[in-house]
């Protein structure tokens, strides 16, 4: 799961594209963009009854589509019936249209696209309204409804609370498609010929995956592999676990002693400012000599959950126009990074007994609330052994803490790319899967909720033990619900983007009164068994 990374801050990322359209509305006729408001106000209002596509063109006009429109896979085009909108949103023509894919930023749609059929419209399509098709979800608190990018499993037993990894989670249109790199935490391999990867979609989202590839880090008895925020990989060995951790007063070690034993440490997000940070002390009395580094668990709370689903509340019925300004225009993306800077990741330091100062080692980041991170940060000047102290810098509220451990290093390693040999969907073979998941190009998988994929892989020598990690690279597109149209507020997202205090002090006001009861409610939401 990775930056911008559900946020670099994948989260606000999506709010982010508003703040050059709300600032550029000077350019635009009021009088045609309000005809053209009228219109899309109408389109949604009617949704439950009249389906349509609506195309945004990378040029900056629209298309709308009445609900006979077609793919045409032999051409790439898209042939209907449409009402076509210029740039200001002036009314240029009504009739038979026939619209390369290849012109469209982003369309929209209020009901599912089939993945097969029109894979290729799928893969761009936003689906809005989606509660009619549902009924009333997650109607105490909407912002907490469940939301998962791609969920990987090794193991049979795949409920997603104990999925493996989570990819690409900051990947929330087309244009910040990414690839994302996760431990999977493996326990020996020696032996076995192939390893088996189940990729689900199991939210209302559209998944596009260009690619998921395993790779394999030769390892030996009592060695473990790591990897750190930039995908550099770390033979280590002998794992020091923590003496003691506190925050302030409270104590942590036994909160963070284990790996995966779903003692987590968390604390509540401040009432009045989300970006309040906090200062986690780890102490290893007997830390080992050499280059070490510290091994981190951790995955994020539903805080940056709640501020992307709010971000899309804010968007309203312009949800689909703001998408295609991400698109299109480099400057609002560029923009994207502003509330992640904000709230921040996890800074890593590690104190220098010498001078007395805090060494500054690396910053965290991952985005999503559903698999942990196993991640490693090389320490700087801890080559002594005896005592090490290390701190953890976080935002309130954000991160959740499973495990630390120091691990000695014994090299860099270079881990074996592996493609899958086969790719199976409800038990059979599928060779056109395994060929759009083997390599990044132009050729996506797309998966609706609550497809599924098996991903078979040979492993290179049985003889040898291997760590293993999933690289998954694509984007999503969220499944817009009616509940969070109805809070449509574009001077409040710009003021989210522009990081007004106001605005953040309002959100925090909000999120504090959601909070106590998100994580029953999105973890009992989940609509794709």
């Amino acid at each position: 799961m990775r930056r911008l990374s559900r946020f670099r801050f994948l989260t606000l990322a999506a709010v982010a594209l508003l703040a050059g359209l709300v600032s550029c509305h000077y350019y635009l006729d009021h009088h045609f963009r309000a005809t053209y408001q009228d219109a899309n106000a109408l389109l949604h209002a009617s949704a439950r009854q009249k389906p349509y596509l609506k195309a945004h063109l990378r040029n900056g006009s629209v298309y709308v589509f009445d609900s006979l429109w077609q793919y045409v896979a032999g051409t790439d085009v898209v042939s209907g019936n449409a009402v076509r909108y210029d740039f200001n949103r002036r009314e240029q023509s009504r009739g038979p249209v026939q619209l390369p894919v290849d012109s469209v930023a982003i369309f929209e749609s209020n009901r599912p696209v089939p993945s097969k059929d029109a894979g290729r419209v799928a893969a761009l399509a936003i689906l809005t309204g989606a509660d009619v098709a549902l009924g009333i979800v997650c109607i105490t608190v909407p912002k907490a409804c469940f939301g998962s990018c791609p969920t990987f499993y090794y193991e049979q037993e795949d409920n997603v609370n104990s999925a493996n990894a989570e990819g690409f989670s900051s990947a929330i249109a087309p244009a910040f498609e990414t690839a994302d790199v996760d431990a999977l935490h493996n326990p020996s391999v020696r032996g076995q010929t192939t390893f088996g990867l189940t990729m689900k979609n199991e939210a209302l989202e559209t998944h596009a995956v260009n690619a998921v590839q395993l790779l394999a880090v030769p390892r030996g008895p009592g060695q473990r592999v790591f990897h750190d925020g930039e995908n550099g990989f770390y033979l280590t060995e002998q794992l020091t676990p923590i003496t003691a951790a506190r925050c302030g007063p409270e104590k942590l070690t036994a909160a963070l002693a284990e790996a995966g034993d779903d003692r987590e440490w968390f604390s509540p997000a401040d009432s009045t400012d989300l970006s309040t940070r906090e200062t986690v002390e780890l102490t290893f009395e007997h830390a080992p000599a050499g280059p070490v580094g510290l091994v981190l668990n951790f995955r994020q709370t539903l805080l940056t959950t709640f501020l992307l689903y709010s971000a899309y509340g804010y968007m309203g019925n312009e949800v689909g126009d703001l998408f295609a300004r991400v698109e299109t225009d480099r400057t609002v993306r560029n923009s994207l990074t502003n509330p992640y800077g904000l709230l921040g990741g996890i800074d890593v330091s590690c104190l220098d007994e010498r001078t007395g100062r805090w060494v500054p080692a690396a910053t965290l980041y991952e985005t999503g609330p559903i698999a942990r991170n196993l991640q490693f940060v090389p320490l700087p000047g801890a080559q002594s052994s005896g005592p090490l102290r290390v701190r953890l810098q976080v935002a309130k509220g954000l991160w959740r803490l499973d495990y630390a451990a120091l691990a000695t290093v014994r090299g860099r390693a270079q881990p074996l790319v592996l493609d899958a040999g086969l790719v199976t969907r409800a038990g059979r073979s599928d060779d056109e899967a395994r060929q759009q998941l083997a390599a990044d190009d132009r050729s996506y998988l797309t998966a609706l909720p609550g497809e599924a994929c098996r991903l078979h892989f040979k492993l290179p020598d049985p003889a040898r033990d291997y760590e293993l990690f999933v690289r998954s690279k694509g984007y999503y597109l969220e499944w817009i619900r009616q509940d969070w149209l109805r809070e449509k507020n574009l001077p409040k997202l710009r003021g989210m983007l522009t990081n007004n205090p106001a605005t953040w002090a309002e959100l925090a006001r909000e999120f504090k009164t959601a909070e106590p009861r998100m994580e029953a409610i999105f973890w009992n939401s989940k609509i794709v068994q």
